[in-house]
């Protein structure tokens, strides 16, 4: 099962180093992960989620790219090539129904990553720099105002979601959105990341 995942981990980044823009600016925090980390396929309804991301205790932010180099079916429909992390709000759940219902040439989706933050911390963030530094310190620590990332690479299987070193409630209710059950006990769908070494790219529009 080790040599299994990381054969998988290689398979997964070589595929997403292979089909990323060159030109995508990217923010890269490599850290010995402290949390946890579950990989498994997502269920949500792409109408309903926002509006059930709205209504959990947390701050959303998203961001979403085309997997591949974009050709006219991707450019007809008027997406940006890539999105900048965006406050999720009343004002912008069209645009991320748009993302989600988004497909390429090849019928796949966009790639996007959800970040959920602690909503004190981030009701007074005016831009995407303390969503970065908080973003670093989750990969480095395992907590912070981050408390979910999920990532859902437009052509893969399963996404990755990752979660704090001490999951609370509402990180666990906000899990129940994408379909997913946090559960120590099912350790083919979460395992503690104590061995883990990995590498996390955000999407940013300032670097």
């Amino acid at each position: 099962m080790h040599r299994d995942f990381w054969s998988y981990l290689r398979q997964q980044w070589e595929r997403f180093r292979k089909h990323s823009l060159k030109r995508r600016p990217k923010i890269t925090a490599e850290s010995y992960w402290q949390g946890y980390r579950i990989e498994a396929p997502l269920s949500y309804e792409e109408e309903q989620l926002p509006y059930q991301l709205l209504s959990t205790n947390f701050v959303w932010y998203w961001s979403s790219r085309w997997l591949r180099e974009v050709t006219e079916v991707e450019l007809a429909t008027g997406l940006p090539v890539v999105r900048p992390f965006t406050r999720l709000g009343e004002g912008t759940v069209t645009e991320m129904v748009a993302d989600l219902r988004a497909r390429d040439a090849s019928g796949d989706m966009r790639t996007i990553e959800w970040v959920g933050v602690e909503w004190e911390a981030a009701r007074g963030w005016v831009d995407e720099q303390p969503l970065l530094e908080s973003l670093r310190m989750f990969a480095r620590e395992g907590q912070g105002p981050v408390q979910i990332v999920v990532s859902e690479l437009g052509d893969a299987v399963y996404a990755e979601i990752f979660l704090p070193k001490h999951v609370p409630l509402p990180v666990q209710q906000v899990l129940s959105l994408f379909g997913l059950e946090f559960s120590l006990e099912k350790a083919n769908v979460i395992r503690h990341n104590k061995n883990w070494d990995l590498t996390f790219e955000f999407p940013s529009s300032a670097h």
